[in-house]
């Protein structure tokens, strides 16, 4: 009867190690999905190449605004040639279009 009892209690604990070892296989399954997951997504921060093409592409951006100023700084100085040319009168030297001297000489 003894023997019976220990064989009983010896398949429960044989049953009862088989779940658990079970258990034990799908949860380091599972840490393995989940390492294989947290370093991807580590190195996808760790990533320095999208900063690095975003400040490159601010720096072409900056030397294409300087261009431009110095574009349109020379497009106006040009336009104000043209129209002083265009009006030789009306912009020459000296006058500046009021008659304010006509006025100081009545008082």
């Amino acid at each position: 009867m003894n023997l019976k009892i220990l064989e009983k209690a010896h398949e429960e604990h044989a049953e009862n190690a088989t779940c658990l070892s079970d258990d034990l296989q799908c949860l380091s399954e599972e840490l393995d999905r989940l390492k294989k997951k947290m370093n991807g997504e580590a190195s996808s921060v760790s990533d320095t190449t999208p900063l690095v093409e975003i400040r490159a592409a601010i720096k072409c951006l900056r030397k294409e605004n300087k261009e431009l100023d110095v574009l349109l700084g020379v497009l106006d100085t040009e336009l104000t040639q043209a129209r002083i040319n265009a009006n030789p009168k009306e912009h020459s030297p000296g006058d500046d279009g009021s008659d304010d001297d006509n006025s100081l000489e009545s008082d």
